[in-house]
């Protein structure tokens, strides 16, 4: 399969996480790839209590790029609940042209990640499976914490790869850190990556440079330091690794830890 074209930043439909009473509330989204996905995955023979959401631009973008990927997420409750449905859904992940990225999670690692949580409770769509609930996603520290630390600034290397993949990943990582940033500032929360473009245009222009830049280049990567984008988030205590993990949160501490990603991308 040819890998997706990546093409310059463009806002989303829904570029900007809403707020109500100190919560991030949820959008009402559908598509057409939704309702044919629905017919689809509900023939499948997935284990019991498996459920399955879609999320990502297939679902929030009215014209989403033609080779962007189908970003399923999947709650299984133990490791043999994933090892079935894995062997349900790559085979069927096989007949069609899209790619298919596959995040797999307990209903644990849903509660207790505030960014997965926020994806589910506010940007996603049930397809298959029990539909859930998920408790309302507070706009505050340690949510932001929990995004610092799937975005991790500190561990991207000074330079870019040169491969294309792999540089698409380090560039939405660095990129969506603004949008942490941003609302450190009381500004808006969002991980939309041409938004996020523009909250480091405001909030630290030469890295902004620097990222557009390499955002044009792509899918050419021609070497490309990010030492400075790096040490302008790295500005913020939150976006460290120490700040990430630990900080407190008025009078308690903060003990969120990210599950990390258990990732299943089928090419």
């Amino acid at each position: 399969m040819t890998p997706a074209q990546p093409r310059p930043p463009v806002a989303g439909r829904y570029p900007l996480f809403a707020e109500r009473d100190g919560h991030f509330v949820a959008l009402s989204l559908g598509s057409p790839t939704a309702v044919a996905l629905q017919a689809r995955l509900r023939s499948l023979p997935l284990p019991e209590r498996v459920s399955v959401y879609l999320r990502g631009s297939r679902l929030e973008e009215l014209e989403p790029h033609p080779d962007a990927d189908l970003d399923l997420i999947v709650i299984a409750a133990d490791v043999e609940a994933r090892r079935r449905s894995w062997a349900v859904l790559e085979p069927w992940s096989r007949t069609g042209l899209t790619k298919v990225d596959l995040m797999a999670v307990t209903p644990e690692e849903v509660e207790s990640c505030a960014a997965i949580r926020l994806l589910l409770a506010t940007r996603s769509l049930h397809l298959a499976g029990p539909a859930r609930t998920f408790s309302a996603v507070a706009a505050d520290i340690a949510t932001l914490q929990a995004h610092a630390r799937r975005y991790h600034p500190w561990r991207i290397a000074d330079n870019l790869s040169l491969r294309p993949a792999r540089r698409l990943c380090e560039l939405k990582l660095l990129t969506r850190a603004f949008g942490v940033w941003s609302r450190l500032e009381r500004g808006p929360f969002s991980r939309d990556i041409a938004t996020c473009l523009c909250f480091a245009d405001q909030l630290a222009a030469a890295a902004a440079r620097v990222l557009r830049r390499a955002w044009n280049e792509l899918p050419a990567c021609p070497p490309l330091d990010v030492a400075d984008v790096k040490r302008a988030l790295l500005s913020q205590t939150i976006l460290t690794h120490a700040g990430a993990w630990t900080a407190s949160h008025g009078s308690a501490t903060v003990t969120d830890r990210s599950p990390g990603r258990t990732a299943w991308e089928i090419r």
